[in-house]
């Protein structure tokens, strides 16, 4: 199979950029409500529903968000013209904004034996792409299981994979293993003894002992059993790269050249 660490990124239009924040909002949807968006975001959305569980939404954290996210450098006069007021400004003018300066990355069809191959050619491109984030892709095959990749980097696979094709990914799913429940549990008792602890310290210290007893059950879980977490991430049905590449490359918005 050809090798080629070589990204090939190519001009957005309003449109895909919409499309992408509409990805990007039904993973998080999925992922931390279990369901999907009550609707679609369009360009008549204004940025204060776009971003409506931000308690703390300002034009200038959006803006900062923004340029981050897509690698852009836009100056804040520019972002506050399409952001301010949030509660005025919609997502057609941030649309088309990022549209006129960003470049987001494309498939290049490559040929095999003579012929073209879309699944490859997307398994090259997301290669690449964990390469370009400073991922050892050494013993990345298409059969390598995707497990570890997605627990490790999942803000790969939800945001500049989604960027390939968006709307190709099956909804992500985050786990809670064991011992995040236990790490939780410890600091939810512990917090709430403290606090106990503190009213009623005056009358015993001894009951400080408690919540001190929790903490240190906590460093055992935490330097102890690490196997017992992190959370790890699924994609649907989606076990190996070979999955994944296959399921980009069939869909209908895949950004294939």
């Amino acid at each position: 199979m050809e090798e080629d660490s070589t990204i090939l990124k190519q001009p957005v239009t309003p449109e895909y950029v919409l499309a992408v924040f509409n990805e990007w909002n039904r993973q998080d949807y999925e992922a931390n409500y279990l369901r999907e968006p009550p609707e679609l975001l369009t360009l008549a959305t204004t940025i204060e529903d776009w971003f409506f569980d931000d308690d703390f939404l300002t034009w200038s954290s959006v803006a900062h968000r923004m340029n981050n996210i897509w690698g852009l450098s836009i100056p804040r006069k520019e972002w506050k013209a399409v952001l301010s007021p949030v509660g005025k400004k919609t997502l057609a003018g941030v649309c088309q904004l990022i549209a006129r300066h960003a470049r987001a990355p494309v498939i290049r069809e490559r040929s095999f034996f003579g012929k073209p191959c879309r699944p490859a050619s997307v398994f090259l491109t997301i290669r690449a792409m964990l390469q370009e984030a400073g991922v050892d892709v050494s013993e990345i095959r298409p059969s390598t299981s995707l497990e570890e990749y997605a627990r490790q980097h999942w803000e790969l696979f939800w945001g500049d994979f989604t960027m390939l094709a968006p709307g190709a990914l099956p909804p992500c799913r985050f786990v809670r293993t064991p011992g995040q429940t236990l790490e939780t549990a410890c600091i939810t008792i512990g917090a709430g003894m403290f606090v106990l602890g503190l009213v009623l310290g005056m009358i015993d210290p001894l009951i400080l002992f408690f919540p001190l007893i929790l903490c240190l059950l906590l460093l055992v879980r935490i330097f102890c059993f690490p196997a017992l977490g992190p959370t790890y991430v699924y994609f649907g049905d989606l076990k190996t790269f070979r999955d994944l590449s296959e399921t980009i490359a069939v869909h209908e918005a895949a950004r294939i050249c």
